[in-house]
């Protein structure tokens, strides 16, 4: 389970910008969830913050219990390594690497090449992208080079997948694969039917 109390998070030093202010929430497993808001109402510093890449100002995250706020470094890097899917507005793609090999790159120091090939080849089917597996990402549309990102996200089967605008680039056809995909749930910080799990 996810639970976040009374979260302030400030950026600035001079002049203080409060991103949230007293946020209190609990996720339970299986739920499913999306958050909404404007742009610049704080949707991705609070996924940031679930997914220990943000410090808050003040406030508890628990997640199964253990507060991310009492892990070093080291454990923090191991609890988003096993733990955390992160998919971002972005994309992240490494332009010298080819689809597959962007998909598989992040897993590589962990396991066997071929063992990782493997399941690289099966998410790429998937999100309909067997046929693009050897092209680079400037051969590709924004919503191929989002299917990407997610292909990479859930080869590493994440218990927590938290998603920044997942489903902004596909069209409804690869919107309903992606949200339909039956695997680790999803944390949308913009829109859609998107499941949140632990």
């Amino acid at each position: 389970m996810i639970k976040l109390q009374d979260i302030v998070m400030n950026f600035g030093e001079n002049t203080i910008t409060t991103a949230l202010k007293n946020i209190t929430l609990e996720i339970a497993r299986n739920d499913w969830i999306t958050v909404l808001g404007a742009s610049g109402s704080g949707k991705t510093t609070l996924l940031n913050i679930i997914g220990g890449i943000l410090k808050p100002t003040s406030g508890i995250v628990q997640i199964d219990g253990a507060n991310l706020n009492d892990m070093s470094r080291a454990n923090i890097q191991e609890y988003r390594r096993k733990k955390i899917g992160f998919v971002y507005q972005d994309y992240k793609l490494f332009n010298q690497y080819t689809v597959i090999e962007n998909v598989m790159v992040p897993q590589l120091p962990y396991g066997k090449r071929n063992e990782i090939e493997e399941k690289a080849r099966h998410h790429l089917e998937e999100v309909g992208l067997n046929h693009r597996m050897n092209h680079f990402p400037k051969e590709l549309s924004g919503g191929e080079k989002q299917r990407v990102a997610i292909a990479r996200t859930l080869l590493m089967e994440p218990e927590i997948l938290l998603c920044d605008e997942p489903t902004g680039n596909l069209d409804r056809k690869n919107t309903e694969n992606v949200m339909n995909y039956n695997g680790p749930k999803i944390l949308d910080s913009k829109k859609g039917y998107v499941k949140v799990g632990l």
